[in-house]
């Protein structure tokens, strides 16, 4: 049962997005009704949950991972995917972000990664650290923010956050397709998902147009190769003579869940490209 908030989508989230998602998910409460209910069924295996959450570290302090961690994430947690023309690789962002309450907390969560994993540089006041080649993918990043957390997303997704994190620019709660939809959906909710499928098939038509794939994924190149991949094999119109003429039947789509006194509330909602 998670709070409400009102609906819509973050200044950092472009107006260029194929997917967002947001959940209003607050990690401490969740690890604290587990922790809880455990207990409940048995209070040794309770005991020992709480025991395995303070960690000894070589300097003598100890990290208790529920307090220093865990409880410093506030959530909403929110995801993007965005495709900008003319859609080349480097045009295709992926990010994922976590709210919390404290820079300082988060700083220290950062240090505990052994020295060489990260490399950080500071920009506009906030972090961005370059993730280590260790996937099948190149060109992925973290970064910190005095708002959000953010685990994974490419480079330029994250930069794009840091630029517009808190500001009144333009992005997708302007785009006017999203704020059709807002319309027909509760003021307030607890969870979203949005997905364009008219963008979408814009950016598969064009991608299609310029660039052939194998069925095997791009392997040790950057992200933006794998998701232009990935649109790519998703294109219903690539077997088509004029795919174009299928643009007219996809529509975007927006569903929330709302927490109500009885229950949750699932609305959906969907509109034509032509509408």
């Amino acid at each position: 049962m998670m709070p409400n908030t009102k609906t819509g989508a973050p200044a950092g989230v472009g107006a260029d997005t194929l997917i967002f998602a947001s959940a209003n998910i607050n990690p401490g409460t969740i690890l604290s009704e587990v922790i809880k209910i455990t207990t409940k069924i048995d209070p040794a295996d309770g005991e020992e949950m709480q025991a395995a959450m303070k960690v000894p570290m070589e300097n003598g302090a100890v990290l208790d991972i529920q307090k220093d961690i865990v409880n410093q994430f506030t959530g909403p947690i929110f995801g993007s995917f965005t495709a900008a023309k003319p859609y080349a690789p480097e045009n295709l962002n992926v990010m994922l972000a976590l709210g919390h309450k404290s820079r300082e907390a988060c700083d220290r969560m950062i240090a505990l990664i052994p020295p060489g994993m990260l490399n950080g540089t500071e920009m506009m006041g906030s972090m961005i650290y370059d993730l280590p080649p260790m996937l099948p993918v190149m060109g992925l990043a973290g970064g910190l923010t005095d708002r959000s957390l953010i685990p994974v997303g490419t480079k330029a997704a994250v930069e794009n956050y840091i630029r517009s994190e808190g500001r009144n620019n333009a992005g997708l709660s302007d785009d006017p397709m999203f704020k059709k939809l807002l319309k027909e959906v509760p003021a307030q909710c607890c969870a979203i998902f949005y997905a364009d499928n008219i963008k979408s098939y814009e950016a598969q038509l064009a991608i299609s147009k310029t660039t052939s794939f194998t069925n095997q994924p791009p392997m040790f190149l950057p992200a933006g190769n794998m998701l232009q991949w990935q649109l790519a094999q998703g294109f219903v119109g690539k077997k088509l003579a004029h795919p174009e003429a299928l643009r007219k039947y996809q529509q975007a789509g927006l569903s929330t869940i709302t927490t109500e006194p009885n229950g949750l509330r699932l609305d959906g909602v969907g509109m034509l490209a032509n509408n």
